[in-house]
């Protein structure tokens, strides 16, 4: 299966989609990085994609320990999205997966580690301020000449620090290139 990357708009007030700070999240003393609906979006995105060419497997790659108190990051809601899934294809051939639902960030470093999955791991970072940085390493005005970057000092980055920080591992993504 070929890998496919999907635009999807949630054109949803939150300080990730266009830097509103006064929202619902905050009101409801989550966060002002939540952004309303959108792992249900995404979900239900994937299963009509899945439904549609067969797929028998979505993994969801939430995490309900260590994180910022998103309800669409819960057990309860990966559950709830199964059945929804269900409902709208009409069958139940498709198995969702949330392998890190339930894993704290120092287990899911220690994991990555067993897996041998640096690499990967070093392209998979989620940051709330992402930076781009000239790369000193290729000539001015050449593609590749800036690479975003975490940006180390947002919620989503100290909480990925701290679990690598308790695994004793350095985090591969922010080695040198």
């Amino acid at each position: 299966m070929p890998h496919r990357v999907v635009a999807v708009d949630l054109a949803v007030p939150s300080f990730l989609t266009d830097g509103s700070t006064a929202t619902l999240a905050t009101l409801d003393g989550l966060p002002a990085t939540f952004v309303p609906g959108r792992n249900f979006v995404f979900l239900a995105h994937a299963y009509a994609i899945a439904g549609a060419i067969g797929a028998t497997d979505i993994v969801f790659g939430a995490n309900a320990i260590d994180y910022s108190g998103y309800p669409d990051c819960r057990p309860e809601f990966v559950s709830a999205m199964l059945c929804a899934g269900d409902a709208a294809l009409g069958h139940s051939r498709i198995t969702l997966h949330a392998p890190l639902v339930a894993m704290t960030k120092r287990e899911i470093a220690l994991l990555g580690e067993k897996l041998g999955a640096r690499a990967a791991l070093a392209r998979s970072w989620s940051c709330y301020d992402p930076q781009s940085r000239r790369d000193p390493s290729v000539a001015p005005g050449k593609p590749g000449m800036y690479r975003v970057e975490p940006c180390r000092r947002c919620a989503a980055c100290l909480l990925r620090a701290k679990g690598y920080e308790e695994a004793g591992i350095n985090d591969p993504a922010l080695e040198a290139p």
